[in-house]
């Protein structure tokens, strides 16, 4: 218990705090709230984009960003499990993103990263089941996708915010 008291007292002094307190809550939304999140291709792309506006833009997207998110996406379905006639029964579908996040005002570089999900469905008889399921997969990966980048983000922002640079 001693040990757990003095661990939280140590953590005090070094600036450490978390991302879900009121205050740095304040501080992430105001700053993730200024970000321009750039148009994406296709039915994956808009999913995901959509995913990120509803995290990082919650009362709308900005007039004039402070910031810029660029995003560049891959998407691909792949084969998990087969019948001894070579049938796929089971797919998963990948999809795999890289990011950059810029300041419009300098036009530097401040956070670039990749995220990945994979999300997976059976193959039934049904074709219409089947186009059901791969769509559910790639909403549930976009959705996964678009919660990581949108935390990393806010992890990002609300340490500048606080006026550390995490690294």
């Amino acid at each position: 218990m001693a040990g757990l008291i003095a661990a939280f007292v140590g953590l005090s002094g070094c600036g450490f705090e978390p991302l879900y307190s009121p205050r740095a809550q304040t501080s992430a939304v105001a700053e993730t709230s200024l970000v321009g999140i750039a148009s994406l291709p296709d039915r994956t792309g808009q999913l995901l984009r959509n995913e990120l506006v509803d995290r990082l833009n919650p009362n709308g997207e900005p007039d004039r960003p402070r910031y810029h998110l660029g995003l560049s996406i891959a998407a691909r379905r792949e084969g998990l499990a087969f019948q001894r006639d070579l049938t796929v029964t089971r797919y998963k579908f990948v999809l795999s993103t890289s990011y950059v996040l810029n300041d419009s005002v300098s036009g530097t570089t401040i956070l670039r990263g990749q995220a990945r999900a994979v999300a997976a469905y059976n193959v039934v008889q049904s074709e219409f089941a089947n186009v059901v399921a791969e769509r559910d997969a790639e909403a549930r990966a976009a959705r996964e996708v678009g919660e990581e980048v949108a935390l990393r983000i806010a992890v990002f922002l609300g340490g500048r915010g606080q006026g550390s640079s995490p690294k």
